[in-house]
């Protein structure tokens, strides 16, 4: 397994390809303050407010933020308008697949979170998707373009325009149970087991045809280059006290020596650690799993490993509970005696881009 350093990447790059610009589907977020107006549309403005309060809430910071967001939705929309390209303004709930199939572009005005979303509902692997983040003081935004004091909005909406940005093909699981595909592909990753977190998953793998084996644990996460900085790389770390721990343990022991501080030494390996479990772009074609607190006794085959790297996955429920969530967003029933595979392709890329370096 190739791990990834300061010069690779999760994924496929090269340089603007040419291509006309002329209409571009612009899907915004839903901020917090909308998503908290709908909970209580039966409130007004004052009670509503209230109601915030009551429930630790800050209306200020939830409107300043929302504001924000307008405003850069706003200024996107307006950049093209006034380069003279239609608009399609949509949110995640009413966005449709002629709206998609009808646009050279789809841009997310939002975070990571939005930018799923919108990836979700793209199918083919030449239709470019651009994430734009509106809410930077908020939001990391791995998957977007941020806007800076050097690279405004409108310089970005250039970018586009002028095809001058990197384009990225993205890795995707395509996921079938019981041979029938799932209508959205997972772009970071897909979650099997059973949506009580109390209750423990129980299941069958088998990876690139080797044996069918028994685990029972946490959940799984299937997950992709692009994912691994994600929800698979929070799994996979370890913080510096537990390299700590076990570094203390390992120098009373006996067992290793250390010519420098132990501060700088935990430091150095956790450092080192958490980013070896970052795929690199040289893996394309692969995905990787990761077992979440296997139970090591019992009907557990002791041979398997609680992570590891493939080509194709099959995974079967042991549990009536058990479900397979895409990207954290779809959740998809995987009962007792159900099978899922996990597969990549080209035809399952997605099409993304950055500013050029």
């Amino acid at each position: 397994m190739k791990k990834a350093n300061a010069h690779t990447t999760p994924y496929k790059m090269q340089r603007g390809l040419r291509r006309a610009v002329r209409r571009v589907l612009l899907l915004k977020k839903t901020s917090r303050l909308d998503y908290e107006r709908r909970r209580y549309a039966q409130y007004n403005e004052e009670s509503f407010k209230a109601k915030l309060l009551s429930i630790g809430s800050d209306y200020d910071g939830l409107l300043l933020r929302h504001e924000q967001h307008e405003d850069s939705v706003n200024e996107v929309h307006q950049s093209l308008l006034s380069r003279g390209v239609e608009v399609l303004l949509r949110q995640r709930e009413t966005i449709t697949k002629d709206d998609i199939s009808s646009s050279d572009v789809l841009i997310s005005a939002g975070g990571d979170g939005n930018f799923l979303a919108a990836a979700s509902r793209v199918l083919r692997p030449d239709k470019l998707v651009i994430g734009i983040n509106t809410d930077p003081e908020k939001s990391e935004g791995h998957l977007c373009i941020t806007p800076t004091a050097e690279h405004s909005i409108s310089s970005i909406i250039d970018y586009i325009m002028e095809n001058r940005l990197n384009l990225i093909h993205r890795q995707r699981i395509h996921v079938s149970i019981n041979g029938e595909g799932l209508p959205v592909l997972a772009l970071n990753e897909a979650f099997i087991g059973d949506t009580d977190p109390s209750q423990v998953s129980y299941f069958e793998l088998i990876s690139d045809g080797g044996e069918w084996l028994k685990t029972r644990n946490s959940g799984m996460l299937v997950y992709t280059g692009t994912g691994s900085t994600s929800w698979a790389y929070n799994i996979n770390k370890l913080s510096t006290a537990a390299i700590s721990r076990l570094l203390e343990i390992a120098k009373s022991s006996g067992a290793v020596s250390f010519n420098e501080d132990l501060d700088t030494t935990v430091e150095k390996i956790t450092a080192l650690y958490n980013s070896s479990n970052v795929l690199s772009g040289s893996e394309d074609g692969f995905m990787s799993y990761i077992i979440r607190e296997q139970i090591e006794r019992g009907i557990t085959n002791p041979t398997i490993s609680q992570s590891g790297i493939c080509s194709k996955l099959k995974v079967r429920s042991r549990s009536w509970n058990n479900k397979i969530i895409v990207d954290g967003q779809r959740l998809y029933e995987f009962p007792n005696g159900s099978e899922a595979t996990f597969t990549l392709g080209d035809q399952y890329k997605l099409l993304t881009a950055s500013l050029p370096i």
